[in-house]
C-alpha cells in the first residue's frame, strides 16, 4: 500500500506560521532500497523551488508513487527522513522501498458459480503474467459491470499470489440468472387489435459468455416473425466475436421474407465496439409465377457504451451507428434489374439520476432507407409504432422509408431493482411518400402516457398506457411487458 506523510504542518509549527509562508522546498534526496528510475521520480515529485504549503509534499509523493506503480512497483512505500532548514529552503531525504515487481497470476470472481475463470479474464481485459500497476482496477470493474453477466460487481481486491512477486485480483460479484424470458402484449381500445411477442435468451452458456436466443412475434395485420440468434464471444487466435442471426417473416397469403446476417465485432478499449459483417435476404410473394427478390449487403457499425450496467442502467449513455450497403436484384417483366441502396441507422440513449429518487431517460433513433426505387414492398419498409418506438400506437402501424423517434421518461424510483412509476412522451417524424432526407419531416406523431414497473421475484412486470396525438383517453393502447430471469 502506498504511504505518504505530511510534514508541512510540522515544518510550519517548528519555524512559525509567518515564516512558513516564505519557506520553499529545497533538494529532497532519494534513498531507495532497490534501483528505481530517479529521473522519473524527481520529475513526478516536482517540489524543488515550490512553496511549502498545504498538502504539497503529500501530493508530490502520491504522484511519484503513481509513476513507480506504472513502472511495475504497485506496492512501493515512501517516507521522509532528516528534514532540515537551510535559509528559507527545506531539505531532506525521501526513503523509498520499491517493493517487488508484481505480475498478475489470476483473476478470481467470488460469488460466481457459472462463469469460468478464462471467461472472466477475457471480459475484464486482464492478462495473466502482465505486470500489475493498479491502474486497471477501475477498468476491470467497469468491464465486468457492462458485460451483462452480473447484477453486482464490487471493487478489486489485491491478494498475495503463489510467489512473492505474484498477485491475484479478487472481485466480488453476483451472477445474473442466465435464462431470460420476455413477453409483450399490446391491446388497443380503439380497434381492439392485439399484438404480442415472446423472446427467450440463453446467456453465458456453460459459463463461457456464449449466448443464443429465439423469438416469436405477432405484429398484427397477419404478419408473424420468427427469429434465431447465436453469439460466439471470442473466435480463437483472431480475438473477435461472431454473431449469426436468421429471421423469417410470414404474411398470410401475401409473402414470405427471410434474412440472415453474420456479424463480427471487435472491442476497442473499454467502451468502443466496431461491427462488420455480411447479410442477405430473399422475399417471395405467394401469388403464382412471382419471382423472388434478393439482396446481398455488407454492414459496418460502431458502438460507444458508457452505461453503468447493461441490464438495468441508471446512469451513463450509449451511442450506436450502422450502415448497410448492398445490391437488390429483382425481375419485373422477365428482365433482371439490379439497384444499389443503403440503409442508415443511428441510435442513442442516456440515463441521468436527479437526486436520490428521480431518473431521467432519453432514447433516440434515426433510420433511413436510401434507394432509387419508386415504390418499395412491405418487407423493405421501416415499421414504426408500438412499445419499442411510439407507445400509444399499434405495432407497425406506420410504414415508411425514413423515421426519427425520440422517447423520454421521467421515473420515480421505488427501489434499486428497477421498480418505478413514470410518465413518458414519444415523438416521431416519418416520411409519407418522399424518398429524400428532406421529406423526413412529412408527418409528426406523438404518444404520451403513464407507466409502472414492478420488480417482483425473478423479473420486472411493466404496464404502460399511451394515448396517440388527437385521440381521446379511451382510445389509447395498453402495453404489458414481462421481463423475467431464472
Amino acid at each position: 500500500m502506498r504511504r505518504a506523510f505530511l510534514v508541512c504542518i510540522l515544518v510550519c509549527a517548528a519555524f512559525g506560521s509567518a515564516r512558513a509562508g516564505e519557506l520553499k522546498w529545497g533538494h529532497l534526496t532519494l534513498q531507495a532500497s532497490a534501483p528505481v528510475d530517479s529521473l522519473t521520480w524527481f520529475r513526478a515529485l516536482d517540489l524543488e523551488g515550490r512553496p511549502v504549503e498545504g498538502n504539497s509534499l503529500e501530493d508530490g509523493l502520491d504522484r511519484a508513487l503513481h509513476e513507480l506503480a506504472r513502472a511495475g512497483h504497485p506496492f512501493a512505500e515512501a517516507h521522509p527522513k532528516g528534514f532540515a532548514l537551510e535559509g528559507n529552503r527545506v531539505r531532506g531525504t525521501i526513503v523509498v522501498d520499491p517493493g517487488p515487481r508484481a505480475h498478475v497470476e489470476a483473476l478470481e470472481l467470488t460469488g460466481a458459480r457459472v462463469t469460468q475463470p478464462k471467461t472472466a479474464l477475457r471480459m475484464s481485459g486482464v492478462k495473466e503474467g502482465k505486470a500489475y500497476t493498479g491502474e486497471d482496477d477501475e477498468r476491470v470493474t467497469e468491464r465486468l459491470s457492462r458485460s451483462g453477466l452480473f447484477t453486482r460487481v464490487g471493487q478489486v481486491e489485491v491478494v498475495p499470489g503463489s510467489s512473492a512477486d505474484a498477485v491475484r485480483l479478487r472481485v466480488p460479484v453476483e451472477e445474473s440468472p442466465y435464462t431470460r424470458f420476455r413477453g409483450l402484449v399490446g391491446m388497443s381500445g380503439k380497434d381492439a387489435k392485439v399484438t404480442g411477442l415472446l423472446d427467450i435468451d440463453l446467456e453465458n452458456i456453460a459459463g463461457t459468455a456464449r449466448s443464443a436466443s429465439g423469438r416469436w412475434e405477432n405484429r398484427g395485420e397477419g404478419l408473424t416473425r420468427y427469429a434465431l440468434r447465436y453469439r460466439e464471444p471470442w473466435l480463437p487466435v483472431i480475438g473477435i466475436g461472431l454473431e449469426g442471426s436468421l429471421e423469417h417473416d410470414v404474411n398470410e397469403n401475401l409473402y414470405s421474407y427471410t434474412k440472415w446476417e453474420a456479424i463480427g465485432d471487435l472491442l476497442l478499449g473499454d467502451q468502443w465496439t466496431l461491427r462488420f459483417g455480411r447479410g442477405g435476404s430473399r422475399a417471395v410473394e405467394t401469388i403464382e409465377g412471382a419471382s423472388p427478390e434478393t439482396e446481398g449487403y455488407f454492414l459496418a457499425g460502431v458502438d460507444l457504451d458508457k452505461r453503468n450496467s447493461a441490464r438495468n442502467p441508471e446512469r451513463g449513455f450509449r451511442i450506436t451507428g450502422e450502415s448497410r450497403r448492398g445490391t437488390k436484384t429483382f425481375t419485373p417483366d422477365s428482365v433482371e434489374v439490379r439497384i444499389d441502396r443503403t440503409h442508415w441507422l443511428l441510435g442513442g440513449e442516456t440515463y441521468q439520476p436527479v437526486g436520490r429518487k428521480w431518473l431521467g431517460v432519453l432514447r433516440g433513433k434515426f433510420e433511413f432507407l436510401q434507394t432509387p426505387e419508386d415504390s418499395v414492398p412491405r418487407w423493405d419498409e421501416i415499421a414504426v409504432g408500438g412499445a419499442n418506438s411510439l407507445r400509444g400506437y399499434r405495432e407497425d402501424q406506420f410504414l415508411t422509408l425514413g423515421a426519427t423517434i425520440l422517447q423520454g421518461e421521467w421515473r420515480l424510483r421505488q427501489d434499486n431493482r428497477g421498480s418505478a412509476v413514470y410518465a413518458f412522451a414519444d415523438a416521431g417524424f416519418i416520411q409519407d411518400d418522399g424518398h429524400r432526407l428532406s421529406d423526413l419531416f412529412d408527418r409528426f406523431l406523438l404518444g404520451t402516457g403513464l407507466g409502472i414497473r414492478q420488480a417482483k421475484g425473478p423479473g420486472i412486470l411493466s404496464l404502460e398506457y399511451g394515448i396517440p396525438k388527437g385521440s381521446s383517453p379511451l382510445e389509447g393502447r395498453l402495453h404489458v411487458r414481462l421481463d423475467a430471469v431464472f
